[in-house]
């Protein structure tokens, strides 16, 4: 066999081996102490998530995203997930994770086995932002990997909205908070990441301050007006 062939051949096992390797085994959103049923798993998603774009399939599993939208107001939002990476070939219990970047305000994070009671933590909003697997250990030492993620208390003005989102990928996100799920053996990867955007609702019926500064003017220029046509002949 040629050296191009064997090449190919190369790739083309070593594609095939991490193809379709991400399993979960559990995910759940914790919206303001609402985390039953009505937001884990294999159930739809329910107001005010949005899963559209997010793989709640277990094996395998594509990942993608959830974004949660709500008002003014005090709101903890949180994401739970139990990822296992190339389980089928070399167990669950070879995984590692890694913090990367630096939690923004009110953002915090819990990562361990998940038989330490991350899921506990999650729905008790209790993260505590420590990473208790951050070193490779052989198979069947340890550990496997759950991620807990979001904000706690985060106070959204009035007049506005905020989009929580929650993204799981097989891709570094390159910048900001991240959290990197790997399989020491493989090499596989996952990362969780999370962002948040505000945006004005603004008042009905009610001008911008720039609109109202107009009106004074506007009243002055009439004033004038009125007065050069109402002179006498």
């Amino acid at each position: 066999m040629s050296f191009p062939r064997l090449l190919l051949l190369a790739i083309l096992v070593a594609t095939s081996s991490f193809a379709g390797t991400v399993a979960q085994y559990d995910w759940c959103l914790n919206i303001n102490g609402v985390s039953g049923s009505a937001n884990c798993n294999p159930y739809a998603f329910a107001a005010p998530a949005d899963g559209s774009a997010f793989d709640t399939t277990f094996d395998p599993n594509t990942l993608g995203s959830i974004v949660v939208t709500l008002g003014p107001g005090t709101h903890t939002v949180l994401f739970y997930g139990d990822y296992d990476l190339v389980a089928g070939q070399n167990g669950s219990f070879n995984e590692f994770a890694t913090i990367m970047g630096v939690p923004g305000t009110d953002e915090h994070y819990l990562v361990d086995d998940p038989s330490a009671g991350v899921f506990n933590n999650f729905s008790a909003a209790t993260l505590g932002d420590v990473n208790n697997v951050p070193t490779f250990g052989p198979v069947g030492v340890c550990c496997d990997v759950a991620v807990a993620m979001g904000w706690v208390n985060y106070l959204v003005p009035v007049n506005t909205k905020a989009i929580f989102k929650f993204r799981v990928s097989e891709t570094d996100p390159g910048s900001g908070f991240r959290i990197l799920q790997e399989d020491g053996d493989t090499g596989a990867q996952i990362y969780f990441s999370q962002s948040l955007e505000l945006k004005s609702t603004g008042i009905p019926g009610v001008p911008e301050p720039s609109q109202l500064l107009l009106v004074p003017a506007a009243l002055g220029v009439l004033a004038v007006m009125r007065k050069r046509f109402t002179q006498p002949v």
